[in-house]
């Protein structure tokens, strides 16, 4: 683990200080161009999104605002037991910052637990060392869910989780066309709608009135793939630092699990 932060560390300290060679031309984005489905889903408006601040804390150099964050509905209740996914989000602010760009990490756990009582010491380094801001997400994907047409016992009283909760939606996709069920889209978007919230909060007052509105992105295993698509459907992201998977190129590599 020791070794994980230390290269996470690295490489997004990196990412933050050179941006500029990191990144794409933003002109081949194409604004309003939504080409797949997973852009279709990022970018359709949910009146369900909100978020709130629980509490604010000073540290030595730093100001640490915990968030509550509702990022979407998915699903319906004749689907699933839970639709609206609910996120902590840490925002970690260096007294002197001196960058507009942020890192968010995506990170998992479990919904229904107690909100973070501290922040990561890890994570204060890189916005201490960078001077800018850094953001934990958690809940990616949203968990446990319980399903209403489970069809395996050992799920239906404690719900499925990460790799379970993904391939039980790919296979509702596969069976049933419908391009809205792989987990893979709203694990995307609560992390659009984060960038959102980090941004507005930080320019209000409660967050300082500072502007914070581009994003590295780094998360480990589906949170890598999430990375992935994350940086695919919004042009603030700048730079991506996936952990772990490599999901460039889906069908082949789903051929190459089905096939080992």
């Amino acid at each position: 683990m020791r070794i994980l932060w230390t290269a996470l560390f690295l490489v997004c300290t990196i990412c933050l200080t050179v941006q500029p060679a990191l990144c794409g031309d933003e002109t081949e984005y194409l604004p309003g161009q939504l080409r797949t489905e997973l852009d279709r889903y990022v970018a359709t408006p949910d009146p369900n999104y909100k978020y709130e601040l629980l509490k604010e804390t000073k540290g030595e150099g730093f100001t640490a605002y915990l968030l509550n964050m509702i990022s979407q509905k998915w699903r319906s209740e004749d689907e699933v037991d839970r639709v609206l996914w609910q996120h902590w989000v840490t925002i970690l602010k260096p007294d002197d910052l001196a960058s507009d760009t942020a890192l968010l990490f995506i990170g998992g756990g479990s919904n229904g637990k107690e909100p973070p009582n501290k922040v990561d010491d890890m994570l204060v380094k890189i916005a201490m060392g960078t001077k800018s801001v850094v953001v934990a997400l958690g809940m990616i994907p949203n968990e446990p869910l319980h399903f209403k047409d489970e069809f395996m016992d050992k799920y239906k009283e404690k719900g499925r989780t990460e790799d379970e909760l993904i391939s039980f939606t790919w296979d509702k996709y596969l069976k049933t066309g419908d391009p809205t069920w792989p987990a893979r889209l709203p694990m995307t978007k609560a992390v659009v709608r984060a960038m959102d919230t980090v941004t507005l909060f930080l320019e209000s007052e409660q967050g300082g009135g500072v502007t914070v509105d581009k994003f590295t992105i780094a998360g480990g295993s589906k949170r890598g793939w999430t990375t992935w698509t994350t940086g695919a459907v919004d042009p603030r992201v700048v730079a991506i630092a996936p952990i772990v998977i490599d999901m460039l190129n889906v069908v082949p590599s789903f051929e190459h699990h089905w096939r080992a």
